[in-house]
């Protein structure tokens, strides 16, 4: 109906207001209703491009999230960061080593490698393995997301021997690798491997900690932390953009029958919504009503960041 008025309206030839719709189709699953809106631009900018790019590699087309990244280039369009953290993590998704590499060039070139949210583009854990063993037969230079990946891939498979060497790697790497989010991946690893010498070893050989490495470590000591450690931690992972931590720290929250908490809830809803996990956040959010009668402000501001940062509308309505 939507788009029926849109049409109806002329504004068709709106390159924003087309690009909206674009991706209205994106998310809502139809790719080729978004692919068609795309094709009936006058004109294609940047916006647009990584508005396709993102509903293919969204909706699970990853080598058409590719190709259009090559036509975005090749119509001299400039990609920036967004474009980037979409086509990787659709590069990631079929491992291809060649495309890698050409997406890890245009990151070169402009100038944010080192961006968090591009160095943790999410790519399949095995296939994370994989391309890091192809990675060290090529003599590619390991990063500090590398090797953060890679010891959260060892954690998941818990492999103790590939982790072993891995953290030979790192330790025989220079001093730069050895920053904390690598430390504490490799103590977790460890932890999860059911090696606690090496933890313990590896734990106290840290120059630096912060709230996730000792939260990490009372874990695995069976110290039992309260609803007070718990948001504490959250909001580190949030403020690193660690969802994946967060998951697991919402999973301990349940087994510890403290998920129902409002300072936990709020946390919850923070760290979904500034990670890019806005559906999570909405849910969160949408159990405090259920749960602890009426979200306080905290709460509403948490969830209207969250739509706010990507660009979305739709918070309920009894705001």
């Amino acid at each position: 109906m939507v788009h029926a008025q849109f049409v109806i309206k002329g504004f068709h030839s709106h390159t924003f207001l087309a690009t909206s719709l674009l991706n209205m189709h994106a998310n809502l699953g139809s790719i080729v209703d978004s692919n068609k809106v795309f094709d009936t631009l006058t004109k294609h900018n940047q916006v647009s491009w990584n508005a396709i790019i993102s509903g293919f590699t969204l909706n699970g087309l990853h080598l058409e999230s590719f190709d259009h990244f090559l036509q975005m280039k090749n119509e001299g369009i400039r990609p920036n960061i967004y474009t980037i953290i979409s086509i990787s993590k659709a590069v990631g998704q079929f491992g291809d080593m060649d495309k890698g590499k050409e997406v890890q060039s245009v990151s070169l070139e402009l100038g944010v490698e080192s961006d968090v949210q591009v160095g943790t583009a999410p790519i399949d854990r095995q296939e994370a393995l994989e391309l890091y063993v192809r990675m060290r037969h090529n003599n590619i230079k390991s990063d500090v997301y590398t090797y953060c990946s890679i010891f959260n891939a060892t954690a998941d498979f818990k492999y103790l021997h590939f982790g072993k060497e891995v953290h030979g790697m790192v330790l025989k790497s220079s001093r730069d690798m050895m920053v904390i989010s690598v430390c504490n991946a490799t103590v977790d690893a460890y932890a999860k491997c059911g090696a606690p010498e090496y933890r313990k070893k590896s734990f106290y050989e840290m120059e630096e900690r912060d709230m996730v490495s000792w939260t990490t470590l009372m874990r695995e000591e069976g110290f039992r932390p309260n609803q007070f450690t718990f948001s504490s931690v959250l909001v580190s992972y949030s403020r690193l953009c660690f969802l994946e931590y967060g998951q697991q720290i919402h999973g301990l929250l349940c087994k510890a029958g403290l998920d129902k908490d409002k300072c936990i809830k709020n946390a919850l809803v923070d760290i979904y919504a500034k990670c890019g996990s806005v559906n999570e956040a909405k849910k969160v959010f949408e159990r405090i009503f259920e749960w602890i009668s009426n979200p306080d402000t905290v709460s509403w501001t948490a969830m209207i960041s969250g739509y706010a940062q990507h660009g979305l509308r739709g918070c309920r309505s009894t705001l």
